[in-house]
């Protein structure tokens, strides 16, 4: 029986293209083809037909995927895939982890992979619901925070704050339920498509690019001896791929492991989120962790860093290290508010840091700054040659939301009348505190940031491009890192001294 005439006019194509039999039978064994149809394949045989365009074509882009994954092109082209969700043929040999290409069918057959995560959308069906409700409750919180913080820098991750939340949710009932909605701008996104499109998200944001790190990790920490619905917790292990734990938090043991979890998943920025010891009344700890750590796709160059004058919300002046960078391909914008600029990071520029410099006021800049303003700037970046001088620096933020949420809304989760019936059949459950802690570094090579967001749960009982720019950000600034392709706001801050 001779070998098929589709998988002879495969070979001869190949070696007419100079690849080696080696090469071709390697491929061809990927491909799901049989040892003994390959054999035959390469016996000596009669000339066939010349094939025609339309039989070769398959080869062409076989061959071609083969050396992608030999040069290591797999990655760029996976991801790829995965942005324009290509229809994928896997090998007809099941593998562990199969790598996300297309193959020429062995026997004539293929199929669609499955998604990497079942309770994930594609994210061509991630909508922009999610992130436009994460980005404006993330504006609320920041702006409520710098009315109590006066010139204090304000660093927050509008992400890690809305998923940690997003978790609490799926336990809320009645009026709470209603409050949080609203708080958290998700009152027209039901449940169900709120948390499919979470896990979308955190697919989509994790490791964007082969030159940035990003990690997102949920936890839930239960206190040992108290009974939870296991819908609740199966919900957040199912969308949220929270890791769920029950715990002796009488033991001091527990905060050390909780800040264990927390300290591994930011890589050791932010060391600790649970005080010791665990108050009696707290019986859950729900805690998002955010890693994120990004090269420059145009690093600076160190040796222009210079010492230059920073000035503070009172006028006065700090001298502080200055980094600098000439570029005739800036993304720039200038308003009657604000000089802007656009940073990418990494290979891909899937994530930027956008810095916005108050042409008077700070203060003046945030009258201005809302959700709707942002959405419309964020449209207005063009390339442009241009100087930029940015102050290096190294921030660390924590705060209370509890005061910053209810007064946002939420007032009524952090009563003894709220309803976390979701969560437990009795109707004991109130939010005791929720607590955020970022750290940010931004440096010549890129930056590294983290977040963590603990939600802790008590019981009531015990029971133009010819023109140039000069932006030197040399005063209180705003910051933001997103993400262009969902339009997610990673992180915003506010710098006021950069020293500090």
């Amino acid at each position: 029986m001779s070998a098929p005439q589709e998988l002879l006019a495969y070979i001869v194509s190949a070696r007419g293209k100079g690849f080696s039999d080696e090469a071709i039978t390697q491929a061809l064994r990927n491909a799901g083809w049989s040892k003994r149809d390959i054999q035959k394949a390469f016996e000596p045989h009669e000339p066939q037909t010349k094939p025609s365009r339309q039989a070769i074509s398959p080869l062409v882009i076989f061959i071609s995927i083969m050396l992608f994954l030999l040069f290591g092109g797999a990655c760029a082209y996976g991801l790829y895939v995965y942005q324009n969700q290509l229809k994928i043929t896997p090998s007809p040999t099941p593998t562990p982890n199969p790598i996300p290409t297309t193959y020429p069918p062995a026997g004539g057959h293929s199929s669609a992979s499955p998604s990497a995560h079942p309770s994930a959308t594609s994210s061509s069906q991630l909508s922009s619901d999610i992130s436009f409700a994460h980005n404006g409750f993330g504006f609320d919180v920041f702006k409520n925070l710098l009315k109590t913080e006066g010139d204090k820098n304000v660093v927050i991750s509008p992400t890690s704050i809305a998923l940690a939340l997003s978790m609490t949710y799926n336990g809320a009932s009645e009026s709470t339920k209603l409050a949080m909605a609203k708080t958290l701008k998700i009152s027209a996104i039901d449940t169900k498509k709120l948390n499919e499109e979470s896990a979308t998200l955190i697919k989509l944001l994790s490791n964007p690019d082969p030159q940035v790190t990003l990690s997102i990790a949920n936890s839930i920490w239960a206190r040992k001896g108290i009974a939870f619905l296991p819908e609740f917790l199966n919900t957040n292990k199912t969308y949220y791929n929270a890791q769920i734990q029950s715990l002796d938090f009488t033991l001091p043991s527990a905060a050390d492991t909780i800040n264990a979890w927390v300290s591994t998943n930011t890589k050791g920025k932010i060391p600790t989120i649970v005080a010791k010891p665990i108050a009696p009344t707290i019986v859950m700890y729900l805690i998002n962790a955010i890693y994120f750590y990004g090269t420059w796709t145009y690093e600076f160059d160190t040796a222009l860093t210079q010492v230059l004058p920073f000035t503070l919300p009172d006028t006065s002046k700090i001298q502080h290290l200055m980094m600098k960078q000439e570029r005739k391909d800036f993304l720039y914008q200038e308003t009657n508010a604000f000089q802007g600029v656009l940073l990418p990071y990494g290979k891909n520029k899937q994530l930027s840091m956008v810095i916005m410099l108050p042409k008077t006021t700070f203060s003046a800049f945030l009258g201005q700054l809302t959700h709707a303003t942002w959405n419309s700037w964020m449209k207005s970046f063009a390339e442009m040659q241009g100087t930029l001088l940015l102050p290096k620096f190294k921030i660390e933020y924590k705060t209370s939301l509890s005061k910053t949420l209810s007064a946002l809304g939420m007032a009524n989760a952090f009563s003894e009348s709220a309803d976390f019936s979701g969560m437990r059949k009795q109707k004991d459950l109130f939010i005791s505190d929720v607590i955020h802690k970022t750290y940010i570094d931004v440096n010549e090579q890129g930056t590294e940031a983290a977040a963590v967001t603990s939600v802790s749960v008590g019981i009531t009982s015990i029971g133009e491009p010819k023109k140039t720019f000069l932006m030197e950000v040399n005063k209180p600034f705003f910051f933001a890192i997103t993400d262009t392709q969902s339009g997610e706001i990673l992180f915003m801050g506010g710098i006021n001294n950069p020293s500090k």
